[in-house]
């Protein structure tokens, strides 16, 4: 319960920022995470997809993004993004985890 009343709290504060600042990228990638973590994916999704049309090129996003579609299950919204976080992060091995998972997934 106390973990839940901080990410509140965080999705609070990030807001007010963007309200102040709509062009403040961090502030949409941590709402992002901040809805990610209370699995409110499609909000995170929402976050994350802001935060890239102020900075297309962050790997960190592009994985966080994906990660959100291949939770709800959206698994070829979540390749497109993985694929993409490795243009800017090649040697992410965590990355190519993951798009060797949903491959095996998409396998059965």
């Amino acid at each position: 319960m106390c973990l839940k009343a901080d990410f509140d709290a965080a999705i609070y504060n990030y807001k007010k920022t963007i309200d102040y600042d709509p062009y403040n990228a961090p502030a949409f990638y941590n709402l992002g995470n901040a809805y990610y973590m209370k699995n409110e994916f499609e909000k995170a999704i929402f976050a994350y997809n802001s935060a890239l049309k102020l900075n297309p090129d962050s790997a960190e996003c592009h994985f966080n993004i994906a990660s959100a579609y291949n939770d709800k299950g959206d698994f070829d919204n979540a390749l497109k993004h993985y694929r993409q976080s490795l243009q800017y992060d090649p040697k992410n091995s965590e990355t190519y985890v993951n798009i060797g998972a949903i491959l095996e997934k998409r396998s059965f």
